[in-house]
């Protein structure tokens, strides 16, 4: 595991960045694993940018959105899915279906959670996660306090 201290997601991005086009250079079929929110506006962005100065190829690379919102479809303008896709997906030459994620609009959550981490773990699971860090401390929704190993109410 690598940990890099910036002072600020704008900071953290550029080096973000690299990391994960370095690891696509490696490995062309990753399995990477996205999240939202402000962190990864920047890292994106950087993402697209070094993509077309070092032609580095996302063809083949398959995506994972850590989450989305019950209740929220993947078409929806505010979706976790509408978000990678805008700012990840469409900005490199990753076809659409590299993106996966959860669909917020199954009737039954819980077999929906069952049926995504199954997709997940058929893609030979995730290489790469990236995941935001907020202003309280919370990691990719865990929020201080959480514990990291848990799993949710869901699972028994």
């Amino acid at each position: 595991m690598r940990v890099i201290v910036e002072s600020n997601a704008e900071d953290v991005a550029p080096t973000s960045a690299t990391l994960v086009l370095e690891r696509v250079a490696q490995n062309p079929g990753l399995v990477l694993g996205t999240a939202t929110g402000r962190t990864m506006r920047g890292v994106y962005s950087w993402c697209a940018e070094l993509h077309r100065e070092r032609a580095v190829s996302f063809r083949r690379v398959v995506v994972f959105n850590l989450d989305g919102y019950v209740g929220v479809g993947q078409d929806h303008e505010r979706s976790f899915h509408a978000f990678v896709r805008d700012r990840l997906v469409e900005t490199m030459d990753m076809p659409s279906a590299a993106l996966n994620a959860p669909d917020g609009l199954a009737p039954d959550p819980a077999e929906e959670a069952s049926r995504y981490e199954g997709a997940i773990e058929a893609a030979g699971d995730i290489d790469l996660q990236l995941l935001g860090i907020g202003r309280n401390g919370y990691l990719g929704f865990n929020e201080p306090g959480a514990s990291l190993t848990g799993r949710g109410p869901w699972r028994r």
